[in-house]
Order: C-alpha cells, then structure tokens, then sequence
C-alpha cells in the first residue's frame, strides 16, 4: 500500500542483499567465510557498548537540560520527572527497537564487510598502484604524495599522526552513537542507510580496482615510520597476507588490504555531512577530523591522492543515496 513503510529498513535491505553475495562468492570461489559467528556476535557487542553509554549520557544531557531549564526561571525539576523525560524519548520500547535494529544492521555490515574484503584477490588478482603513483607524481612534483608529506612534516610526527590517524575507531562509535540517539528517527535510518553503502560499496570500487597501497608496494618511502600503533596495524595486516598467500583455504584470519577508495576518509565526510543536519559545532569537529585523515591516509602511505578523492565522492555519493531514499515517516 502507498506510504506503507516496508518491512526491512533501507540498511538492513542493502546488509541483507550483500550478505547474499558474499555467502555466493564464498560458495563460487570455494573460500570458506571467515569465522562468521565470533565476528557477529564481537561486533555487535561493540555495537551495543557504544550504544548503552549513549543511553548514560542522553540521561546525564537531560538532567543537565532540566537543571537549566530551573535556573532561568521554570518549576524546579526532580529527578524523579528528569527521569520521566528521559525514559520518554529514550526507554519506550519502539524507541529501542527501533534504535537496536539500526545498531543490529550496522553490527552485520562490518561481519559482511570483512567477508567481502576477503575476496579481493580472487576477485580481481591486479593491481594498480602504478596507474595511481602517475596520479600522485603529477600532482606532487614527481614523488608520490605520501613521500612528500613525510618529508614535509618528518618522521618525529609520527606518534601524533598515529594517535589522529587511529583516533578513526573512536570517531566512529562516537558518530554511531550521536546519529541513532539524536530523536529524529528519519535521519537516523537515514544515516545508517549511508553508513552502509560507504562499507559495502566502497567494496565493489575496490573489486574494480584493487591496489595495497604505497606503503606496501613503495614500502621503502614509508620505512622510517615505525614504532607507532599505525606501524603495527599495518606489519599485522601484511602478515596476515603472508599467511594468506600461503594457505588460501585456511579459515583463520582475513585479507584486509586495500587502497582505492579510502574509506577511513569516506566515513567522517558521510559523518560531517549528515551532522550538520543536526548539529553545527559538531559537525565542524567533524569536518576537522576529516581534514586529519586526509592527511593521515597520505603521510602513514595507506593511501594515494585519488583514493582519498574517491573516498570524498564516495561519502557525498552515500549521502545524498540516502538521503533521497530513506524512509519518510518517523517512529
């Protein structure tokens, strides 16, 4: 019936198709799906942690809130009816479904996102990071932008890269946290529905063009960056394809490298963009960070130049994807 709202939200419509081709591809290819069930249920405790401390601050923002509201003037707010306000815009229970259904479907999206991941090179075995250092040394004076950066700022910023550079996790629980607990429910499928694609699709961008990255493939430009976390990470992951390399049928571990698009960028430019429908101070925080992965991404060699562009489009495309799409009756 028109206006009827359907049965899955957008995000879980998207997780729910993608699960199906991964599971498609694990059968095609004949590679085992990487331990499904312990990445289910890891991810969505993560999930649900962010989310219940999200409960705790809502009810400390609304007590303040009231406090507020007492000092200019209003009736003296108990905490018994501070307590009322709160359970009324957070506990009902529509409300929590609501919210954990969008906190379930983002939980799957990681689990499917790393089975898709790891069908990179079966999918496709080339690569091209030549094509894209032509890119950077057009741009950069014939070094590659990552090359230059280093030199520009030095390897003594490391540390401090690393902790803006991984900062990524934190931002994003927070950004999760923000965007299903703020009360418009339309913007908050919204949201997810972008977040989504910005997992799943970039995806299928790197399927079409896989490359490591320069600080595997021109690996002796990035060798003064060590000893921070981002050095570990990126020794871990390079192991891990070693191993893979190795025994392409084993089911322990996961092959997680991958340059264009960066989506360690696409997800604050997503981010900033749906927070500046609700808050402006937050969403310039937001837009700051993304400045900082910009230029994370390129000093630590994750990424070329044009996969941080396409990581900008990636994020506008998502957006205004779900933004025409969402479901247009609230809660």
């Amino acid at each position: 019936m028109l206006g009827k709202r359907p049965i899955l939200f957008r995000c879980e419509a998207v997780v729910l198709a993608c699960a199906g081709v991964a599971a498609a591809m694990s059968w095609g290819y004949g590679v085992p799906l990487r331990a499904p069930l312990r990445l289910y249920l890891e991810k969505l405790s993560g999930g649900l942690m962010w989310y219940a401390t999200g409960l705790l601050l809502c009810l400390l923002i609304v007590r303040v809130g009231d406090i507020r509201s007492w000092r200019k003037g209003d009736t003296r707010v108990s905490l018994a009816l501070s307590w009322q306000h709160y359970a009324s815009r957070y506990l009902r229970l529509r409300f929590l479904v609501h919210d954990l259904r969008l906190v379930h479907a983002v939980a799957v999206c990681f689990l499917v996102f790393i089975q898709l991941k790891h069908f990179v090179p079966s999918v496709n075995s080339a690569l091209f990071d030549e094509q894209l250092a032509v890119i950077d040394r057009f741009f950069c004076g014939e070094r590659l932008c990552g090359e230059l950066l280093l030199q520009t700022i030095g390897a003594d910023a490391a540390p401090l890269m690393s902790s803006a550079y991984t900062f990524f996790f934190p931002y994003m629980g927070l950004l999760l946290m923000v965007m299903v607990l703020q009360r418009d429910a339309e913007v908050a499928r919204c949201f997810c529905a972008g977040f989504v694609v910005v997992w799943l699709a970039g995806i299928f961008l790197v399927y079409l063009v896989p490359s490591w990255g320069p600080c595997y493939f021109f690996s002796p430009a990035f060798s003064s960056l060590t000893g921070t976390e981002v050095a570990e990470l990126r020794d871990g992951l390079w192991q891990m394809k070693v191993f893979l390399d190795r025994f392409p049928q084993s089911p322990r571990g996961a092959f997680m490298i991958s340059g264009f698009p960066s989506l360690h960028l696409a997800v604050p430019v997503l981010g900033s963009l749906f927070l500046q429908r609700i808050h402006w101070s937050c969403a310039l925080l937001s837009w700051l960070f993304a400045a900082v992965t910009f230029l994370t991404t390129l000093y630590f060699g994750w990424h070329y130049l044009l996969d941080d562009l396409g990581a900008v489009l990636l994020g506008y495309a998502a957006y205004y994807y779900a933004a025409m799409d969402c479901e247009k009756r609230a809660v």
